[in-house]
């Protein structure tokens, strides 16, 4: 063999013996890197190793989100519960001087759906012992077309997560430099993850009332996903129903309500066709009840209490800006105010005569006379702010040509 020949041979078992070497280190190091951060579990997503001082407080990445909520049902213990979209989210305080007695925690999801209702609701019976749920029913969860956040399907709170989303999580980067992170925070400082109740208290931002009602709206009359393409599913109608059975066998005492929107709003489902829609979706839920209570076994019926619809708070003026609304963020959003008339009617606690006629228990009868008096009761709104429901009737013309 020549020279040249044995020493490009040569250079060649040199080439391949540094490439193993290079990967061999690289598995290495990725194998360190995934067992660090399953030992940290900076997002609580798997639970093997939780050490006070060390990793027990958790990396919130950003609050109010899937693993921020996971992480607080899986380490403390609270005694009520909130569900559904941000809406009950926003608008029901834990804190609030009319809540239950008890420790409360919010646990409802902005761009939630029946569907993770349902496996919220199974990952608090799975770490918790609820004494009271408090549910926020909304039209749009009850969407086939309705899509989760990403969040959503790599939290803990989804139990069908895959191999390939755990992978994803051990060995990233970005959960490395959380755990490093997390470790630093655990012992530098002494903090009460418990002390967290999940309530939304953002700041809203510094728009006009009529900016942030408009910008809402335009969104629901668009987006395929709310109202431009609303298909009501019966399949979610069912998840909402095992949901509501597993917390009636674990001893819960249950309080169902339809969220309150804005008159206006209720035009923008009225211009995309949705009105009867929203009666059969009322309907639907009267028949999912009855099958709940006919359950052999319970003790307690259930019912359902509607702030939906046109009344003394749900057709509040919309002012000038930058004047403040009393009762809404935006047209989709109630404020805490609204949120303790709820829980009060939830009670049966006496209220404050100017909220007379906000809240009823959803019947037959009741859907029968809401039906009949809202042609009426629409056209005395529209009376009363005539430019933004057209303005309103214009934005759903444009969505739905």
């Amino acid at each position: 063999m020549s020279d040249s020949r044995q020493q490009s041979l040569q250079d060649e078992t040199r080439s391949r013996g540094f490439l193993f070497r290079y990967l061999g280190a690289l598995l290495v190091v990725t194998l360190i890197v995934g067992a660090f951060n399953l030992f940290m579990d900076p997002l609580a997503r798997i639970h093997l190793f939780d050490i006070e001082g060390i990793n027990d407080v958790k990396f919130n990445n950003g609050p109010l989100t899937r693993d921020y909520k996971a992480g607080h049902l899986f380490a403390c213990t609270y005694d009520n519960f909130i569900l559904g979209t941000s809406r009950s989210e926003m608008g029901i305080d834990p804190k609030s001087a009319y809540m239950f007695e008890g420790e409360t925690y919010n646990t409802a999801f902005r761009a939630s759906s029946a569907y993770e209702t349902k496996l919220v609701g199974d990952y608090v019976l799975e770490h918790q012992q609820p004494k009271r749920l408090i549910l926020g029913l909304d039209f749009i969860s009850f969407s086939g077309k309705r899509q989760l956040p990403e969040e959503f399907y790599v939290s803990a709170i989804n139990s069908e997560r895959g191999l390939w989303d755990y992978a994803r999580y051990l060995f990233s980067m970005e959960t490395l430099q959380q755990s490093v992170l997390l470790l630093s925070w655990n012992l530098r400082f002494d903090i009460d993850r418990c002390s967290e109740d999940g309530a939304n208290r953002q700041h809203e931002r510094r728009v006009g009332a009529n900016k942030a009602f408009m910008s809402i709206i335009t969104r629901y009359v668009r987006n395929p996903q709310l109202y431009q393409g609303y298909e009501y599913s019966p399949e979610l109608m069912g998840y909402i129903e095992e949901a509501l059975i597993g917390f009636q066998d674990a001893g819960t005492d249950i309080h169902l309500f339809i969220s309150p929107v804005h008159a206006l709003h209720l035009e923008a489902l009225h211009s995309s066709s949705l009105t009867e829609d929203l009666f059969l979706w009322k309907e639907e839920l009267l028949l999912m009840l009855e099958r709940v209570n006919a359950r052999s076994g319970v003790t307690k019926s259930l019912s359902i209490w509607d702030f939906s619809g046109y009344n003394v708070i749900n057709t509040e003026q919309i002012p000038e800006e930058p004047e403040k609304m009393a009762y809404f963020r935006d047209s989709a959003h109630y404020r805490k105010v609204v949120g303790d008339v709820i829980l009060q009617r939830l009670q049966g606690k006496e209220m404050e005569p100017k909220f007379d006629g906000f809240g009823k228990k959803l019947t037959i009868e009741s859907i029968r006379q809401d039906r009949e008096l809202w042609p009426e009761q629409r056209a005395r709104y529209q009376e009363l702010d005539s430019l933004r429901v057209t303005e309103v009737h214009e934005l759903a013309r444009q969505a739905n040509p």
